[in-house]
């Protein structure tokens, strides 16, 4: 009682194995068969995060607690 949720933060710790190959990666949240994806972002030689900031839930509005007790974290390839 008294928050309110700013927004969910997916994120994947990530490196690429081929420094000459182009690798992308797409973060997002899925909801009810709904998905919500970053877009594409590279990925570097060595670890470190690909993230997505997103403030309104798949399918649209505010996130509820509920909501994120729901949530599923999805990656995709890019």
């Amino acid at each position: 009682v008294g928050y309110s949720i700013a927004a969910v933060i997916p994120i994947a710790w990530t490196r690429k194995t081929d420094a000459s190959t182009a690798t992308q990666l797409k973060v997002g949240t899925r909801l009810s068969s709904t998905d919500v994806l970053s877009t594409a972002q590279s990925l570097a030689t060595s670890y470190g995060p690909i993230w997505d900031r997103q403030t309104t839930k798949p399918g649209g509005g505010a996130w509820t607690e509920t909501d994120i007790n729901n949530a599923e974290f999805v990656m995709e390839s890019a």
